[in-house]
């Protein structure tokens, strides 16, 4: 049985990442090979000291009365912290090495019959700040790479850059990119080819999902699940007012799901911080309404077959991820960009036969995508 290494993002305390993680391997599995994910230690020094390319990692401000609401939250955020580790520890084979830096997987490199990038925002410099592990640097020649739904999360790579990325670029045999903008990119940066691929949590149907997933409900009354996260761009207070406004039209609960809440004390609302990974996916199947600004958060969503709405900075943004998701399964109208109008009674219903009946279609076209980029 031939081996795959996969690198991705998983160390981080992330529902997205960690559960894209596990669905790459485990459909990888599925198809008959070894999958390992690659320990490899993200963020670590290199990222935080890199002078590469100057790039700021986060946009937004954190205020003095939000830092004492996440100290406030402490203990839960620890409870979730630990649920998220240990999911894919009990989940995915990873490898017994852990690899600290670029230097160390340089130098230590694993060995595999195939190496894998994983999906995520890998190639994303904002994040990655020049580290080109996630380009598969430390690859001996002669070994194949592909890629499966890796992320740019931009539609611009910094000059300082694009030597690298044309240079490792060129070596996949097969790329698969998760947003449309990924395939002009990938072509500008290195002449190839790239086919636009589901994000691995879309490998896996309902069913599959509910298998991971107890089936009894955590909430019982019927709830909004707000899912809002504020590193890629700052949505409040429009997602707190849009969250209010569709609890006024529909008197059901507000559910914030992970973050500490950047205000406290709001009507009807509670506060679930301390959520896994498994306990987010159960709040977000048995949810009436979904209203989220991640990415994840969206997939999650029109995967379990529930109304959402996808907040977005603009649509004009180099971070296409969720725009591009939905227009591939004819939920442009469930986009909604910051400090849009806020949607009427009627608008809140969606019919999701037409979406999961294109979702499907994507669903088989991406592991066809998987299997021959494997095979070949």
């Amino acid at each position: 049985m031939k081996t795959v290494g996969i690198i991705t993002i998983h160390r981080i305390h992330n529902y997205g990442s960690v559960l894209q993680a596990f669905a790459l391997c485990k459909v990888v599995d599925e198809l008959g090979y070894q999958s390992e994910l690659i320990d490899y230690v993200f963020p670590n020094s290199f990222q935080v000291n890199s002078s590469i390319v100057k790039i700021p990692i986060s946009t937004s401000k954190i205020t003095l009365k939000q830092k004492f609401i996440k100290i406030f939250y402490t203990i839960r955020l620890l409870k979730q912290h630990k649920l998220t580790d240990s999911f894919l520890k009990k989940r995915v084979h990873i490898s017994n090495k852990t690899y600290w830096s670029p230097h160390d997987i340089n130098t230590y490199s694993p060995s595999y019959d195939i190496y894998m990038t994983g999906s995520d925002q890998v190639w994303n410099p904002r994040y990655t700040r020049g580290d080109m592990s996630f380009l598969l640097n430390f690859v001996p020649e002669n070994k194949k790479c592909v890629s499966y739904a890796a992320s740019y999360g931009t539609t611009n790579i910094p000059h300082t850059l694009r030597g690298l990325y044309h240079k490792n670029l060129s070596k996949y045999s097969y790329i698969g990119v998760r947003e449309a903008s990924g395939v002009a990119l990938t072509k500008q940066l290195c002449g190839k080819s790239a086919s636009v691929v589901l994000d691995p949590t879309l490998l896996l149907d309902i069913e599959e999902w509910n298998k991971e997933i107890p089936k009894s409900r955590i909430v019982k009354e019927k709830y909004i699940f707000c899912y809002f996260l504020n590193y890629t761009f700052n949505a409040f207070p429009y997602a707190d007012e849009f969250a209010e406004h569709v609890r006024n039209i529909t008197g059901y609960k507000l559910i914030y799901g992970t973050r500490p809440p950047q205000k406290i004390f709001n009507r009807d609302s509670h506060y679930m911080v301390g959520l896994g990974p498994v306990e987010f996916m159960q709040m977000i199947r048995d949810a009436e309404i979904v209203l989220t600004t991640s990415f994840h958060g969206t997939a999650f969503a029109v995967n379990f077959e529930r109304p959402v709405y996808s907040i977005i900075e603009n649509r004009k943004s180099g971070d296409s991820r969720q725009v591009s998701l939905l227009d591939s399964i004819g939920l442009n109208d469930r986009i909604v960009e910051l400090n849009a109008p806020l949607p009427s009674k009627e608008h809140l219903k969606l019919d999701m036969s037409v979406a999961s009946a294109k979702l499907r279609q994507l669903r088989t076209e991406s592991i066809n995508f998987l299997k021959q980029a494997l095979e070949d």
